[in-house]
């Protein structure tokens, strides 16, 4: 599934992430609208696009008037279902929870990791949970701590069709929650700390 758009307004996009992600209007900056061009860029992706067109309009008017004109920006956007409710994740974490620019001004290689973490093996989640306990005061985090949020927690987006949803609740082991942890590593969006702990990259 994927979610395409054709030469839409500014004003219309934003009002289509309000709609989709239940954000007030407001919350949607322009800002915003330039981390999503870089988030789908880094993707990669032969399929997924964000595009831009500046469109001219076209007055006639008597040769002796100048014309005042204002160009319109037209978006066209093809991305996948998964991406897209990625987007409304970060969307959430960064804007409405009122940290959005500490993450809009580390875009580089963090920016092109997130756009890699998997929705259907625990990385998001668990990514998400992890900027949870940053967010209220946890500098450096345990597996342990990540895992009593999620096992046997009721699914944090059962639209992920994660393998470790069992029944609309969280099933991953502590085992394969270890693992999850190691491809954050990999992908740079956590790093491990001199005292065996890890840390979120933002």
């Amino acid at each position: 599934m994927v979610v395409h758009l054709y030469k839409v307004s500014k004003d219309e996009l934003k009002q289509k992430i309000a709609e989709d992600f239940d954000i007030p209007l407001d919350k949607i900056n322009d800002e915003f609208l330039k981390f999503l061009e870089k988030f789908i860029e880094s993707k990669g992706s032969s399929t997924e696009y964000l595009k831009k067109e500046i469109e001219v309009p076209a007055v006639q008017l008597p040769p002796d008037v100048q014309p005042l004109l204002v160009p319109k920006i037209y978006y066209f956007i093809n991305v996948k279902k998964t991406t897209w409710m990625a987007i409304g994740l970060l969307l959430d974490i960064f804007i409405t929870k009122g940290v959005a620019t500490a993450f809009l001004s580390s875009l580089g290689i963090i920016g092109q990791s997130i756009a890699k973490l998997n929705l259907r093996n625990g990385e998001v989640c668990c990514y998400y949970q992890a900027l949870f306990l940053k967010r209220d005061g946890v500098k450096k985090f345990t597996e342990n701590q990540i895992f009593k949020k999620v096992y046997k927690k009721t699914c944090f987006n059962p639209n992920f069709n994660c393998i470790y949803n069992n029944h609309g609740i969280c099933s991953i082991s502590a085992k394969d929650l270890k693992r999850v942890i190691k491809n954050l590593k990999d992908k740079s969006v956590i790093s491990k700390t001199e005292d065996n702990k890890w840390r979120v990259e933002l």
